[in-house]
């Protein structure tokens, strides 16, 4: 842990539980009114209020009978009527009216008396529900508006449903545990597609328990199935987000987008902040000031200051995401390790040599970096290059470390950056020169030995063929020269005798 007060970003808040309840509820949804006014749904504990200051306020008496000690799953604020929906355990729905205070009980038959996980309203003011037993479940505001329990109609089952999130071209998305990713028409009510891991290459699910759903823009949508999967709402081209991407755990539970256009994900084992058209990622966790870094499934929301609110396994958490993110100076990266051959080497003795000389067997390195910030310990990425090796700038990963086994003979140049998510970089500066040397048969004086003594026998096999073939011409003149002599001797011998004949 790191304690550093003034630089607290992260406001937990845990709900103290009153003395007549013996269970430990979860937060489970939450909701901010106009006025200000924080609701928090809990599991096994009920509905709860919160003053502007986050101060606990008493719940209305015509809701206390109807939701204390009972799971309160989600809230939603009607846009036309201002009606507050309240969904609960065995299906049970409360709507609550702030103008006269009243809370009316709902049953709806649709819902089959599953707990009701899920609302969230279209275009036209028609509700959508989701309960654990799958049931996707529509009401029509036409069909109920002179009366709320009217207009429940049974839309589709499907597997238990996480998140229900109705878009800005009239299409409701479902993310239902077992059976992936559903597109519903809001008008029709009829099954436009569905996304799974069995999908179409370039259309698929990394798994089939989607968690959450967020619209990111215009033409994009993002779920958190496992890994970031980002929908092309207009195509149906789904890209997925790895931890080959940088995404830290593959454990995505909630999904929230700032002001600025940063997407915040809860994961099971940390908070991070990514740009999607980068996708650089930083970290947030326990260290950082998280009372609990495990977050619950579609449990982010947005709050009227630009705040954003995640609700986790032990409590919630509040925080301005212009705040966190706020420039911070980058610290200069030094070298703090050297290894070749697994051999640590003295850092402080390299950093005084103007090279570092290696021999050709002993060229597998190791280096260690760092930017001794620990408060920016995660919160920023280290890039690395070896020049003369390398031909773009690699990402480390949480080791710091850059590793190079059997370097080839050469002269390499190792550079290290830091970049933040704000975008700022440190400068890349030369931290090592290293040679590594070549063996002796592959040195050029080598080489040139070489070349002088294959001329050399070259010329001496050439001397000796020269002397070969002058001395097989001798000998050929030698013997015409006899022969000549022996033909004239033996006419000359033919000559007399023919004539003493």
């Amino acid at each position: 842990y790191l304690f550093n007060p003034d630089a607290q970003i992260f406001h937990n808040y845990a709900l103290t539980t009153p003395k007549r309840f013996n269970v430990e509820g979860k937060a489970q949804t939450a909701l901010q009114l106009p006025n200000g006014e924080l609701w928090m749904g809990y599991r096994d504990l009920g509905l709860f209020r919160y003053d502007r200051n986050m101060q606990p306020v008493p719940l209305q008496s015509s809701l206390l009978p109807l939701v204390e000690g009972r799971s309160v799953w989600d809230l939603h604020r009607h846009a036309k009527t201002g009606t507050i929906w309240i969904a609960m355990q065995g299906g049970r729905l409360v709507l609550f009216n702030p103008v006269t205070n009243s809370a009316k009980l709902v049953v709806p038959p649709a819902c089959e008396q599953r707990a009701i996980t899920q609302l969230t309203e279209d275009g036209d003011g028609n509700m959508w529900l989701g309960t654990q037993g799958g049931n996707l479940v529509k009401w029509e505001y036409k069909a109920g508006a002179n009366d709320l329990a009217a207009g429940f109609t049974l839309v589709k089952k499907t597997g238990e449903i996480e998140k229900i999130l109705a878009d800005s071209r009239g299409a409701i998305w479902v993310a239902a545990i077992g059976d992936g990713l559903l597109k519903m028409d809001s008008r029709t009510s009829r099954l436009q597609a569905q996304f799974t891991v069995d999908g179409p290459s370039g259309s698929r699910l990394w798994n089939n328990n989607p968690k959450d759903i967020l619209q990111y823009n215009d033409s994009l949508l993002v779920v958190a199935a496992g890994v970031l999967h980002v929908v092309n709402m207009r195509t149906g081209a789904v890209s997925q987000v790895t931890n080959r991407d940088g995404l830290p755990s593959h454990t995505v539970q909630s999904l929230a987008k700032d002001r600025r256009g940063l997407l915040w994900i809860g994961t099971l084992n940390g908070l991070c902040v990514t740009d999607l058209a980068r996708r650089s990622f930083t970290v947030y966790d326990q260290r950082d000031g998280l009372l609990n870094d495990q977050f619950n499934t579609a449990g982010a929301f947005g709050l009227r200051n630009d705040s954003l609110l995640f609700t986790t396994l032990e409590s919630f958490v509040v925080f301005d995401p212009s705040f966190v993110q706020q420039k911070q100076p980058l610290g200069k990266v030094v070298i703090t390790g050297f290894s070749a051959l697994n051999k640590m080497l003295s850092v402080d003795s390299l950093l005084r040599l103007q090279r570092i000389d290696l021999a050709y067997n002993n060229n597998s390195v190791a280096i260690e970096f760092s930017a001794f910030n620990y408060s920016q310990l995660t919160k920023v990425d280290y890039y690395f290059q070896l020049q003369g090796f390398d031909t773009a700038w690699i990402r480390s990963d949480n080791r710091h470390q850059a590793v190079y086994s059997y370097l080839p003979p050469g002269k390499y140049s190792f550079r290290v950056k830091t970049k933040s998510l704000a975008g700022e970089e440190s400068p890349a500066l030369v931290y090592l020169n290293i040679r590594v040397h070549p063996p002796f048969w592959l040195a050029w004086w080598f080489y040139c030995l070489l070349v002088l003594v294959i001329t050399l026998v070259l010329y001496l096999l050439y001397r000796e063929r020269i002397k070969r073939l002058l001395t097989l011409q001798k000998i050929r003149s030698d013997i015409a020269s006899h022969l000549h002599h022996d033909v004239s001797s033996t006419l000359n011998n033919i000559n007399v005798l023919s004539h003493i004949a």
